[in-house]
């Protein structure tokens, strides 16, 4: 018997984002990309999204490890996104899973990496045990589980790096709102 390809094989979704908020407008002037955000899906809906950023919606700080949704997050609505696939091994899936879920389990021990954000404008990599910015986080989660996306230190790296990875396809760019209305749609 042989197993389809798709079987062995689950996809996880890296969104790109750039939200209209004052951090967000700050960071792009400051960094003169696109996006100026980075979540990680497990599920193609977006239904959870996680990542480090503001902890309260209307306040930038403090910052810290997120779950965010896109359909109770007010900001979605003029939130511009590029939402990419990547396929990984179900072992890799579970991995990043179970990584993921631990980061949720001890939320409360983790902050923005503020410094690091600095560091990583200067081009010096400031890694903290249990502080991230949303590309360190994402890159760093990544590479702990065997994936590189990128060649930089985890403390370098911006949101905008991902799109460059010949290992990520581009499924979606727009509106994240018009995209949880085109998943709902499709299901």
């Amino acid at each position: 018997m042989t197993i389809r390809n798709e079987e062995k094989t689950k996809s996880i979704y890296l969104v790109l984002s750039h939200s209209g908020t004052l951090t967000s407008k700050f960071l792009k002037i400051m960094t003169k990309n696109e996006y100026t955000h980075v979540s990680i899906s497990l599920d193609k809906d977006l239904n959870h999204m996680y990542s480090f950023a503001r902890i309260y919606e209307h306040f930038p700080l403090p910052g810290g490890f997120v779950k965010e949704n896109a359909e109770n997050n007010p900001v979605s609505l003029k939130t511009n996104c590029s939402i990419y696939e990547l396929k990984v091994d179900k072992l890799t899936y579970e991995k990043i899973n179970s990584q993921i879920n631990s980061f949720l389990k001890e939320k409360n021990i983790y902050t923005y990496n503020m410094i690091g954000l600095a560091g990583a404008y200067f081009g010096l990599p400031i890694e903290r045990k249990t502080s991230f910015f949303c590309s360190q986080f994402i890159d760093k989660l990544l590479k702990d589980n065997g994936v590189n996306l990128t060649n930089k230190p985890s403390g370098l790296v911006k949101p905008q790096d991902f799109a460059k990875s010949k290992k990520l396809v581009k499924v979606y760019e727009g509106n994240i709102y018009g995209y949880k209305k085109e998943t709902t749609i499709l299901i």
